[in-house]
């Protein structure tokens, strides 16, 4: 059973957001249409360093159209190595970009790239790269575009989850060739929907630009109602309203067939304006809560280890705080005494084990990827949003404790 306060329900991640955003945006968003897009995109373009910025109806949607300019950069057929462990949302971009894939292995402790598999990988011919900072956990970026510069493979920086991290003295958001960047309600920084393709060097990319040009998208009344409501019902006092509601699926991980991209709705260009700088603030919050997590925790205790940030703590922007248990049947136990106060299961499968990636695979021989199964098996996050109070905290951190451990 629970130990969680009944009436709080804490959700697993959070964005910064409040009703004079909402209300703002929607103003702005029906009012000034073409406009609010273009003062998204001028500020992306300044902030990241992107001469070249797409917005587009979703990250995935800016992921696939990242896929697309693959071929023109290498000048050949695409084959994109994607990480096994990560967002389901990279297998369904690969599929609308129609470009074949091969994994490399993630690496259980930092969550970044293990770097022998992804060597190997590149080296046996790829066009493009995918690198994804999971949860706010910072990415070796000096060794893999060290590997990258070796064939030329051209750099993915999938920072949908990636804003705060980073490394070599530069950001997340300005680590690729091209960054895409996602502005759903579970990312940190929210437009209530929308992405965007930051483009530093990628020939041949006016076509990309034409066709999400060209769709021309609308003011996005559905995306105003569902992030209106989101907000209402996302606080600890009312998200077990939802959170109860069998078929909203949220906290469930599903695979998503690729739509056609096209340009960011109005309200959410505008919205995702006007939560940037909060989306910057909430950084330092979660930093916080990660440092009282880990002295709750402990870098290893028995039945779990901590997953420890590349670079150290001042690195990441924990999205959320992960770690990994050491048997896996303890999973839905942990979740179903802690769930109520944000614990939530990480990604259920490697990626290499969708149904889907038969469309996508790269020839038919596979490799061993222990890191990204023990991931989907075992990994569990924590929340690390401003709700969380030391009093959950414990309560988790007791739970955790009372695991028992299988290697003792």
């Amino acid at each position: 059973d629970s130990l969680a306060d009944p009436v709080r329900h804490l959700p697993p991640v959070y964005s910064p957001l409040g009703p004079s955003a909402i209300a703002r945006a929607v103003t702005s968003g029906a009012a000034r249409g073409r406009k609010v897009r273009d003062a998204l995109i001028e500020h992306l373009s300044r902030t990241f360093d992107a001469p070249t910025v797409v917005a587009t109806g979703s990250g995935t949607q800016a992921l696939q159209l990242a896929m697309e300019l693959a071929p023109a950069f290498n000048r050949g057929p695409a084959v994109v190595a994607l990480p096994a462990y990560s967002c389901f949302d990279l297998v369904s971009a690969a599929v609308g970009a129609g470009v074949r894939v091969r994994f490399y292995d993630i690496d259980p402790v930092t969550l970044s790239p293990d770097m022998d598999h992804l060597r190997t990988v590149i080296r046996e011919g790829v066009t493009a790269v995918v690198a994804s900072s999971l949860y706010g956990y910072p990415i070796d970026w000096t060794s893999v575009r060290a590997e990258c510069s070796t064939t030329g493979a051209f750099l993915i920086e999938d920072a949908a989850q990636g804003l705060g991290t980073a490394g070599d003295d530069v950001g997340g958001g300005r680590f690729g060739n091209v960054s895409v960047l996602s502005f759903g309600r579970g990312k940190g920084w929210t437009g209530g929907g929308g992405g965007a393709l930051l483009i530093r060097e990628a020939p041949e990319h006016g076509d990309v630009i034409r066709k999400v040009a060209a769709s021309r998208s609308d003011f996005g009344l559905r995306k105003t109602v569902i992030t209106t409501a989101a907000w209402m019902l996302g606080r600890p006092a009312l998200y077990g309203i939802p959170a109860s509601i069998p078929w909203l699926g949220l906290g469930e991980t599903v695979y998503k067939d690729p739509t056609t991209p096209r340009e960011i709705s109005s309200f959410c260009a505008a919205l995702a304006k006007l939560t940037a700088v909060s989306a910057t603030e909430a950084v330092i919050v979660r930093r916080d809560v990660a440092a009282q997590w880990d002295t709750a925790l402990g870098a290893s205790a028995g039945a779990f280890s901590t997953c420890s940030p590349m670079g150290g703590p001042s690195q990441a922007s924990f999205l959320r705080y992960a770690l990994v248990l050491r048997d896996p049947t303890h999973v839905s136990d942990l979740i179903r005494a802690t769930g109520l106060m944000g614990a939530a299961r990480g990604y259920p499968t490697a990626l290499d084990q969708l149904p889907q990636t038969g469309q996508v695979r790269s020839g038919t021989a596979t490799r061993a990827l222990p890191g990204a199964q023990r991931l989907a098996a075992t990994l569990v996050t924590l929340p690390t949003h401003h709700w969380v109070t030391p009093r959950e905290i414990g309560t988790v951190a007791s739970q955790l404790s009372s695991l028992s451990d299988p290697f003792r």
